[in-house]
């Protein structure tokens, strides 16, 4: 075996083992020790966060709960009546005067799916702009709007039927738009002060 340039080679005598040739001769030296790999290192398994742990995760989900909660609000009654055995119910939808549409309820509604959209963008990390990033606020601003309004026109219709001899009060959907308003907003706000945190936590 014919060997010029100085490195561990096999032994002409005992092809089984490394020997070091020097350039020159053959040398004496320890065989080199084997290269060991390193440990392929194992994932963690993720666990469910906690809100301490992952506020975003949690916060964003709760944007999408609150998005639920105001679309099935809108399709829930807002107001009732009743009289002996007869009840009526108005949803968002049937705002306007003897039951005519109105556009508070495809308002509501789509400010609710607006929510329900922002909150899974925000947790599959889909990319988008800082005017949508905060629109929770937005939108559970302008249902707080719609919301307020009607509040005002169900105190008035239900004081003319409680006048004459009926029974009117603020229907269930009314009040779960509002349990997903209120969530959407806080939400919202969770949201930018993590960011904040976690802005200035890089900087630091």
């Amino acid at each position: 075996m014919s060997v010029t340039e100085p490195g561990w080679y096999p032994d002409p005598n005992d092809p089984s083992v490394q020997r070091y040739f020097n350039g020159t001769a053959w040398t004496d030296l320890p065989t080199p020790p084997p290269l060991i790999s390193a440990p392929a290192t194992s994932r963690a398994v993720p666990t469910s966060a906690t809100f301490e742990e992952d506020p975003r995760t949690v916060l964003c989900w709760t944007v999408a709960a609150s998005g639920a909660l105001v679309a099935l609000g809108a399709l829930l009654p807002w107001m009732t009546a009743s009289s002996g055995f007869i009840s009526i119910s108005r949803n968002a939808f049937q705002m306007g005067a003897r039951e005519s549409m109105t556009t508070d309820g495809p308002i509501v509604l789509v400010l609710g799916l607006i929510l329900v959209g922002i909150g899974v963008a925000r947790l599959t990390n889909t990319a988008m702009p800082r005017f949508v990033q905060r629109s929770p606020i937005i939108a559970g601003l302008g249902i707080g709007v719609v919301l307020g309004y009607d509040y005002h026109s169900i105190h008035q219709w239900a004081a003319s039927l409680n006048s004459s001899g009926a029974l009117g009060s603020v229907g269930a959907g009314f009040w779960v738009c509002c349990v997903g308003d209120v969530l959407a907003i806080l939400a919202g706000i969770g949201l930018m002060s993590s960011e904040r945190r976690a802005k200035q936590a890089l900087a630091a």
